[in-house]
């Protein structure tokens, strides 16, 4: 790690010291949050280390010698206090799950400096360089953070990521203020917030992301609706990655081909033989009982692709964008990628419908509803 000035921090172990520490955190405006963690072979993340700064120091959490994280969910939650992070993902998946909380103020520094203009996706890494002008070596990224004790270049890497986010976020945040940008940072935070916690809070909406699923008949497509619900609680259940159980396109093909005993399915395309061993017969027979069953009248099909016409409206969708996020000085993917375009073709297109949906408010609706909805009349 180059430049990098002695960081002091305070190692936390007890689950007393955290608790007076979130007594005191209580009262802050915003906290710093980073997380270390290790995840091959569970479904949930599991915390190697947890990195907070305030505004009076910087405070290492070990997650292996507490009882409990959920004390610091106290915190995250407090909707007073902003959670600064760099992109979020991951940390507000693992956060949310070990501490048991919903965060409901988040400041990403990876989206703020996408309104700024320093580009989509922006590392860290590349955020303090063009911010600090500091280059930092990140070779610590892929250690075990699990081991113990950690190595003092672990630590110092750790300490690192909120000690140089706690300078770079007041100059995001004035940024956004003068550029008018930060009530949209906020909104699209807390929107990312609730995009990454929805496979979670709605699993029976998750086999709507399997698109290679849109052409199987609707009696088909219910039956896959079953067997993500049942794969995914399974995962959850055993903490194994969900393909550990079956993947998205191995559901997809027992659907098509509906198998009536294990065998059979060893044909299926890189399914494990311990899939099949301690899943195999329950996958089976949670078949045989779906194949009788009526899809409500409500059941939403999965979405075929966007082809023919819908393209050429796709495209208009598109010119339109790259116009209005070049008079508000933004990347036009940050306004929406391919995908929520894609959505607006269906809802406007194929749907006939004659306004966004009503899930697209705020800043994007402000910015471009009049020019999208313009193509639809």
């Amino acid at each position: 790690m180059k430049d990098l000035p002695q960081i002091d921090y305070v190692w936390i172990d007890t689950d007393a010291d955290l608790e007076r520490l979130v007594e005191s955190w209580l009262s802050c405006a915003y906290l710093i949050i980073d997380t270390e963690f290790e995840r091959t072979n569970t479904y949930f993340a599991k915390p190697g280390l947890i990195q907070i700064a305030d505004a009076d120091g910087i405070y290492l959490i070990d997650p292996l010698a507490l009882k409990s994280l959920k004390p610091l969910g106290r915190v995250l939650a407090d909707p007073s206090i902003e959670i600064v992070m760099h992109s979020m993902s991951e940390d507000v998946d693992l956060l949310s799950y070990v501490c048991d909380c919903s965060i409901n103020s988040l400041f990403d520094t990876q989206v703020a400096a996408a309104f700024l203009g320093y580009g989509l996706s922006l590392g860290y890494q590349g955020l303090v360089e063009k911010i600090l002008g500091v280059e930092l070596d990140k070779s610590e990224t892929r250690s075990n953070w699990l081991r113990r004790p950690l190595t003092q270049e672990q630590v110092t890497y750790a300490a690192a990521d909120v000690f140089y986010l706690a300078d770079i976020y007041p100059k995001l945040l004035e940024g956004c203020v003068q550029s008018g940008w930060l009530d949209a940072v906020r909104e699209e935070c807390a929107a990312q917030v609730d995009s990454i916690l929805s496979p979670r809070l709605y699993p029976e909406a998750a086999y709507l992301k399997l698109r290679g699923g849109w052409d199987l008949s609707i009696a088909d497509q219910f039956i896959l609706k079953q067997l993500v619900i049942w794969r995914d609680a399974l995962a959850v259940k055993e903490d194994v990655p969900k393909s550990w159980v079956f993947s998205d396109a191995q559901l997809i093909e027992v659907v098509r081909s509906k198998p009536t005993d294990v065998n059979y399915m060893r044909s299926i395309d890189k399914v494990k033989p311990k899939s099949l061993r301690l899943y195999g017969q329950t996958l089976v027979d949670l078949l045989g009982s779906l194949e009788n069953g009526t899809p409500p009248a409500s059941f939403q099909e999965i979405d075929r692709p966007v082809k023919g016409k819908e393209l050429e409206f796709y495209r208009a969708i598109k010119k339109e964008l790259s116009s209005a996020a070049a008079e508000a000085g933004i990347d036009p993917q940050l306004i929406a990628a391919r995908k929520q375009m894609e959505a607006w073709v269906i809802h406007l297109f194929r749907e006939k419908n004659d306004t966004l949906p009503v899930e697209t408010v705020g800043w994007r609706k402000q910015l471009i509803a009049d020019r999208i909805e313009r193509l639809a009349r």
